[in-house]
């Protein structure tokens, strides 16, 4: 694959800091991306994310902007980096002119990255796992956006080639989730109910973990109470001589 030569980020191998900058700087001139979801399908390649936070959270709510490690599976580690703390500040301010000028800068390579889409859907693959396995073999990556519930609802084209990213909807309908599944002979519902198990999957493994610790709990509380209600044997230390006894009186 044509990707810029910088390794992933491997949390804990390295200077978190260093091993985010290095990453950015192969990245953030290269790439032509127009917002921060096409910007997050390149970082995530390499284990990162630029990251708004919640909503309603203070960091949101004032522009800001923090980069997070991701692990193989995709989940927030470590503790987060502020973008204005980075050498050359790539904040959301800085982040937002290039969106603009990379959205004119992509347009002349969305015909190539078309191309090599159709040529793949001349016979189309079987699976949408194996598009994305035909894509790679052109030099393109496929970001695949899904809910909790496993339904895809966006994919994101990253042409290594040009380093051009573009969402599906955007160079066509015919390139969108629904577009592309319905090509595959994919259905939503087999994608859901594959999602739907590997959760029951995970949901099991924390169960069985539940009961074999609410196991060891309940054998250690036996053997406290055993040792609390078992009687015990008790001696008399006192000497023999010292010992009274009581003496009986007398009847008169």
């Amino acid at each position: 694959m044509n990707s810029v030569q910088v390794p992933k980020i491997n949390y804990g191998k390295s200077p978190t800091k260093r091993a985010i900058v290095n990453v950015l700087d192969a990245v953030l001139t290269k790439y032509k991306y127009a917002s921060l979801a096409e910007l997050n399908a390149v970082l995530k390649l390499y284990n990162l994310t630029a990251d708004r936070g919640n909503q309603e959270g203070i960091i949101f709510r004032k522009r800001g902007l923090v980069y997070r490690v991701l692990d193989e599976k995709g989940n927030k580690i470590g503790v987060p980096v502020k973008a204005s703390s980075i050498y050359n500040k790539p904040t959301l301010s800085y982040l937002e002119t290039k969106f603009q000028e990379n959205g004119q800068l992509k347009e002349q390579f969305k015909k190539s990255l078309k191309t090599s889409i159709d040529w793949i859907m001349v016979k189309p693959p079987k699976s949408l796992e194996a598009f994305k396995r035909s894509l790679e073999k052109e030099k393109i990556s496929l970001a695949i956006r899904q809910n909790d519930n496993g339904i895809v609802y966006g994919l994101t084209y990253i042409d290594h080639n040009t380093k051009s990213v573009f969402n599906g909807s955007d160079i066509g309908k015919e390139y969108s989730a629904k577009a592309i599944l319905e090509k595959c002979g994919t259905t939503q519902s087999l994608i859901s109910e594959k999602a739907n198990e590997q959760k029951q999957l995970n949901k099991d493994e924390t169960i069985s973990v539940d009961i074999d610790k609410s196991r060891e709990s309940r054998q250690d509380l036996f053997k406290a109470l055993d040792v609390l209600i078992t009687p015990q044997e008790q001696f008399n230390y006192l000497p023999y001589d010292l010992r009274k006894h009581k003496r009986k009186r007398k009847k008169f």
